[in-house]
This record gives C-alpha cells, sequence and structure tokens, in this order.
C-alpha cells in the first residue's frame, strides 16, 4: 500500500495470523487516506494539521476502526450520517478544531472515550446522550471518558448529561461555566471531575450529592467566596481536593468532616484570614495541605491536631507573626513551609519531634524572608554533628535567608552545625544562603563564614 509522505504505517503482529494497523499523518488529506483503507480492519488512525483543511466532516469510508483522531483540522461542520461507517469506534478525538456542535452520537453505540477539546461548543441539545430509536430502544451511551475542555460553555442545566451513566472522568475545565444546575452532575460512577478555571461565583448544596464515587475533583481558577457546608458530604472517597486560585474568605467549621480518605488538600491562592480550629477536625489522612498565598495572621493551636499523617505543610505568603508551640506536634512532617510571612520567634520545641535520623529525605523547614533575629536551638531536636561516612551527611534544613539574624552566642549552634555539615541553610531551589545582619563586625557575612569563636 503506498501512503502519502506524510503519513506512517505501522503493521503490528500480535500473533502469527493477526496483523494490526495502526496509521499517522500530519498535514495530508483525510478523507483521501482514510478512502484507501476502505473495507480494511484498522486499530487506530491519527490524523494532525490537515491539508486541505477539513471545514466540513462528511461520511468517513465504511472500515472497522477503534481509534480515531482528528485534531487541528479546521472542522466546523460534522454531517449527522459522519460516522456511520465508523460505528465500532471506542475513542474519537476531534480536539483542536471549530466545531460548535458534538457530533451524531446515535451511530457512535460503542464510544468509551469522547475528546472535544479546544472547540467552540456551547451547547449541548436535550437527548444527545441518550435517544429513543424507533423500535423504542433506549441507547445508553458506554462513555468513560468526556473531555468538553477549552470550549464555550456558560451553563449546565439538569438534562445536559443525561444518559452518561457510566460516565468516569468529566473535564470541563477552561469554559465561561458560571451556573451548575443541582441535579446536572448526575454520575454515580464518576471519579474525576475537572471544573476548573470557570467563572463560578456560587455552587448548589447538592450538587456533588450523586458523585458518590469521586476521586478527583477540581474547582480551582474559579470566583468562588464561599461554600456550602455540606458541599462534599456525599464524597466520602474524595482523595484529592483542588480549591485553590479563588476568593475563598472563610471555610464553614464541618465542610471536610467525614473526609477520612483526603490525602491533598489544595486552599492556596485564595482571601482566607482565619480558619476554625476545627475546620480539619475529619480529615485526618491529609498527606499535603496547601493553605500559602492566603491572608492568615493566626493559626488556632489546635489546628493540625488530628493531621497525623501530613507530611507537607504549605504556609507561605500569608501575614503570620507567630506560630503555635505545638501546631505540628502530632504530625509526621518531611516539610513545612512558612517563607514570606512576619514571623519574629520561634517558640521552643516547636519542631522537636521532627526526627532526621528516621527519615531516607532530608527534613526541609522553611522560614525565609521572616523577622526572625535569632533560631533557638530549643526548636529542634537535638541535631549531632555527623560521623564523617554519614550518607547523606546533610539530613536537616532550616532555610533562613531574608531574616535579620544576629549572629552571636544565640546562634552559635546553627553556625557550628552549618560548618560542619550537620544541617543545610540553602537549596537547590532556594540557593541564597542567610546572612547576618549584625553585630556590626559580621554584617553582611554568609552564616557559614562567621567565626564566632
Amino acid at each position: 500500500m503506498s501512503l502519502p509522505s506524510g503519513c506512517t504505517l505501522d503493521n503490528v503482529s500480535f500473533s502469527k495470523r493477526k496483523k494490526q494497523l495502526f496509521v499517522s499523518c500530519h498535514g495530508e488529506d483525510l478523507m483521501k487516506v482514510m478512502e484507501s483503507f476502505r473495507g480494511q480492519k484498522v486499530i487506530e488512525m491519527n490524523f494532525k494539521d490537515c491539508n486541505p483543511p477539513t471545514t466540513r466532516l462528511t461520511q468517513l469510508p465504511n472500515m472497522t476502526l477503534q481509534t480515531l483522531t482528528i485534531a487541528n483540522c479546521g472542522i466546523e461542520e460534522i454531517d449527522a450520517n459522519a460516522f456511520l461507517n465508523v460505528s465500532d469506534l471506542f475513542k474519537l478525538d476531534l480536539s483542536k478544531n471549530l466545531i460548535t456542535n458534538l457530533p451524531n452520537m446515535e451511530s457512535l453505540p460503542e464510544l468509551g472515550y469522547l475528546f472535544m477539546e479546544d472547540n467552540k461548543i456551547s451547547h449541548i441539545p436535550d437527548g444527545t446522550f441518550k435517544t429513543n430509536t424507533p423500535g423504542g430502544k433506549v441507547l445508553n451511551f458506554r462513555y468513560c471518558e468526556l473531555n468538553l475542555r477549552k470550549n464555550h460553555f456558560k451553563v449546565l442545566n439538569d438534562s445536559t448529561f443525561i444518559g452518561l451513566e457510566h460516565l468516569v472522568v468529566l473535564d470541563l475545565g477552561f469554559n465561561q461555566i458560571s451556573s451548575i444546575s443541582p441535579k446536572a452532575l448526575n454520575f454515580g460512577k464518576l471519579y474525576q471531575l475537572n471544573l476548573d478555571h470557570n467563572n463560578l461565583l456560587t455552587l448548589p448544596p447538592t450538587v456533588f450529592k450523586s458523585l458518590t464515587k469521586l476521586y478527583e475533583l477540581s474547582l480551582n481558577n474559579n470566583k468562588l467566596s464561599q461554600l456550602p457546608s455540606d458541599l462534599f458530604s456525599s464524597n466520602k472517597g474524595l482523595h484529592r481536593l483542588d480549591l485553590s486560585f479563588n476568593d475563598i474568605e472563610q471555610l464553614p467549621s464541618n465542610i471536610f468532616k467525614g473526609r477520612d480518605r483526603l490525602f491533598y488538600l489544595e486552599l492556596n491562592n485564595n482571601k482566607l484570614k482565619s480558619l476554625d480550629e476545627n475546620v480539619f477536625s475529619g480529615a485526618e489522612y491529609i498527606s499535603t495541605l496547601y493553605l500559602h498565598d492566603n491572608q492568615l495572621e493566626h493559626l488556632p493551636p489546635k489546628l493540625f491536631h488530628n493531621l497525623k499523617r501530613m507530611k507537607k505543610l504549605y504556609l507561605d505568603n500569608n501575614r503570620l507573626t507567630e506560630i503555635p508551640k505545638d501546631f505540628v506536634a502530632h504530625s509526621k512532617l518531611k516539610d513545612v513551609f512558612l517563607s514570606n510571612n512576619r514571623i519574629k520567634a520561634l517558640p521552643e520545641k516547636v519542631f522537636a519531634h521532627l526526627d532526621p535520623s528516621e527519615e531516607t529525605f532530608p527534613i526541609v523547614i522553611s522560614l525565609r524572608n521572616n523577622s526572625l533575629t535569632t533560631v533557638p536551638q530549643s526548636a529542634f531536636k537535638e541535631i549531632p554533628i555527623p560521623d564523617e561516612d554519614a550518607f547523606p551527611r546533610r539530613r536537616f534544613g532550616i532555610l533562613l535567608h531574608g531574616n535579620p539574624l544576629i549572629c552571636d552566642e544565640k546562634l552559635a549552634w546553627l553556625v557550628e552545625r552549618v560548618q560542619t555539615d550537620a544541617i543545610f541553610v540553602d537549596h537547590q531551589y532556594f540557593p541564597k544562603v542567610p546572612t547576618c545582619a549584625g553585630p556590626l563586625k559580621f554584617s553582611g557575612q554568609a552564616l557559614e563564614d562567621v567565626e564566632l569563636h
């Protein structure tokens, strides 16, 4: 078979008798290439940057085809019978075109994956995914994944997605959605839902009620200012929740109650000024918590007490002037980020429960750009000077650049351990080393160069 220069054909043998065809074309005539495979069995066909552009997708040639990608080909219209001859399609990708309407679903009963990212779709007519045939049979399309990212949706109605009971992944990110009806998301098997980068101001309290299998939810980059207290009450298996880059000022005290499988919680880049002491009391399995880039001025003493499995805590870029003595005493933290706050002092034993000798990787505490003049040894567990053969030698990091450190006898313990490689005070991502602000004879000197004795 002779193919244009922009096409490749892989004839893969999975057995002595059976060969599978995979076709990929770039910058070629879509219909001309497909016609050359009429009547054949092809596993996968990929077309990108069609030449000439295929502004109108007409009926495709008859063939057995499982996966079809037609991306960046200028498609504006799709004929109702376009896929009638390839009804066995399981995966269809029409991303990066100019399509305003979804293709006719009646001829694609086996479709499991539909990718329509980066088009111009703004509306899905009622019944698109659930149609009564002339014989009275109801077609429930077996979608596993529906990608409508980067389109022009503004509203999701109760009837928008009727017929997608088997849906596992739904991506609606980067649209213009400002309103979701309470029953629009009725998916009993949905595992992942992306609603990021939209225009959501509020959410109905029951909008996620049917999503009992939900594992990952992205609501970042919207305009949410408040959340209903029972918004996630039905999502008991939620593992990852992203609420970052919104306008949230306050969280209901019980919003995470019963979320004992929540591992990753992203609340960064909001307008949080305070947190209720019990807000995380029902989410004790949180491993990574992002609270950076808010307006937090105060942390309740017991805020993190039940988060015994927390390993990473991000509190950078807030307005904290102090941290409670026992605020992370019950966790197994590996990394604590408190940079760019206004912290003036560290309480005794605040990090004393962190034992670098028990960890495979170094523990890092970032305190860059605060108002610390000294770092008391009592704030940490005793960090011995390592043996010559110890690996890694530096198991504990205290990042201190940007603090007005007074390099006197109070800081001698830290200087000694920095100079003997027991502690590191810079990092590959934050290479600037801390310097002394005083006394005058040490002003401007790097901590590792100071000679106190």
